[in-house]
């Protein structure tokens, strides 16, 4: 199968490239940075999709994954650039269903059920922003929806609560948490009463691969 990955050197999208490799499928590796694991790479920007919507056409792929988004971990909740994201993926995806059947998968978030404290699950609990990094995932997934209305290219949107595993910036709880055990320092819990949802990136690697291979909304 051939499969394109928009944001294939991330810390999500490196698992998920390793693993369609090794299940033999063609994958295209699109990203910003080197990465020289996948075989087939092309260096792009989001924000100028007339390289990646070029590059796509010839390669003509059955599964496009975009895993491109803010993570930096200091600002993205309120970073102004989450908007910018979600209408290049917007117009990405209206371009592209003009040229090719395809099946577009879009990694989303846990944050789009905004301060629930309860257990969510998809197609019970109601979504709800409470920044502007949930909003424009929520609102990205609302005008796909739409985009994809009444057409044979399918869409899939992956909800993702709390990921950790390799390379994953060291900023973030659970590397965080190992390099101050390693390192003999304290470690302070802001929140230890509270209960997370957590998923390794080769499981979401492997819910990746399971949309993909299923019939899965």
């Amino acid at each position: 199968m051939k499969i394109a990955v928009i944001g294939g050197s991330g810390f999500l999208g490196k698992e998920i490239v390793n693993l369609l490799e090794s299940q033999e499928n063609e994958v295209a590796c699109l990203h910003r940075n080197e990465h020289l694991g996948c075989k087939t790479i092309l260096k792009f920007d989001l924000f100028n999709p007339k390289v990646i919507i070029d590059f796509l056409n010839l390669f003509k792929p059955e599964v496009v994954i975009i895993t491109a988004w803010i993570t930096d971990l200091e600002t993205y909740k309120t970073d102004t650039s989450n908007q910018h994201y979600q209408i290049a993926i917007e117009h990405l995806a209206s371009q592209l269903i003009s040229k090719m059947d395809f099946h577009l998968l879009v990694l989303g978030s846990g944050a789009e059920y905004g301060l629930d404290v309860g257990p969510c699950a998809s197609g019970v609990s109601h979504s709800s922003a409470s920044n502007p990094y949930s909003k424009a995932k929520i609102d990205c997934l609302q005008n796909l929806r739409e985009i994809f209305t009444d057409i044979n290219s399918r869409l899939t949107w992956l909800r993702i609560f709390q990921p950790y595993g390799l390379n994953q910036d060291v900023l973030r709880l659970i590397p965080s948490a190992i390099n101050h055990f390693k390192e003999n320092n304290p470690f302070l819990l802001k929140n230890p009463n509270s209960i997370s949802d957590w998923i390794t990136s080769r499981d979401v690697a492997g819910a990746v691969k399971h949309c993909i291979s299923e019939s899965t909304p």
